[in-house]
């Protein structure tokens, strides 16, 4: 449904906390005015149709726990400055049409303890920097166009139950250092050129 929200009278809801417009049609001054919500903690966008990239105005929500845009429909790729989200506990952009590279910064996010990047078009190396999310319990990359070798420091993460790197282009081989993950129950890795 289409749904007109003034980003003026947003702009003044400074203690707005929650906020979930999935499935819901609004206008990009909607979207360039969320970076004003400073109190906001959960924000969820699923399911809508922005046919631009990620804007960079969720990137200065400091308090922001909970981002989730499945199915989002964006396209470009990943701004650097979503490292800039520390008190992420939750980033979903599953099946949103993103591409390019994971980002490095992704790596700053020290908090998170759900990552889902899984049905896009992200290509480039699974970045190290993911070796410092020590709280992840859930990796999902699945079905994207990433290459090269899966990262030593993945083995790392032991809070990991969820490390799903099915349908990629990753070669060479498997870490053993994955079997360090006794946490882990499902582990996905095929359909890639891995030995």
């Amino acid at each position: 449904q289409n749904l007109n929200l003034d980003p003026l009278k947003f702009n003044r809801s400074s203690n707005l906390e929650h906020l979930d417009l999935s499935s819901v049609t609004f206008s990009t001054e909607f979207i360039d005015s969320v970076d004003n919500l400073q109190a906001l903690k959960y924000l969820d966008l699923s399911g809508n149709s922005f046919f631009q990239g990620l804007s960079v105005s969720f990137t200065n929500l400091s308090s922001l726990e909970y981002l989730i845009l499945k199915g989002a429909n964006f396209f470009g790729g990943l701004p650097d400055s979503m490292g800039n989200l520390v008190s992420l506990k939750v980033l979903d952009l599953s099946h949103s049409n993103l591409s390019g590279p994971v980002p490095r910064s992704l790596g700053n996010l020290l908090q998170l303890a759900y990552l889902d990047l899984s049905q896009n078009l992200l290509s480039g190396q699974i970045p190290r920097s993911l070796e410092n999310l020590l709280q992840l319990t859930y990796l999902d990359l699945c079905e994207n166009q990433l290459s090269g070798q899966i990262p030593r420091s993945l083995g790392n993460l032991l809070q990991l139950t969820h490390l799903g790197l099915w349908q990629n282009q990753l070669s060479g081989k498997i870490p053993r250092s994955l079997g360090n993950l006794l946490q882990l129950t499902h582990l996905g890795l095929w359909q890639n050129q891995l030995r």
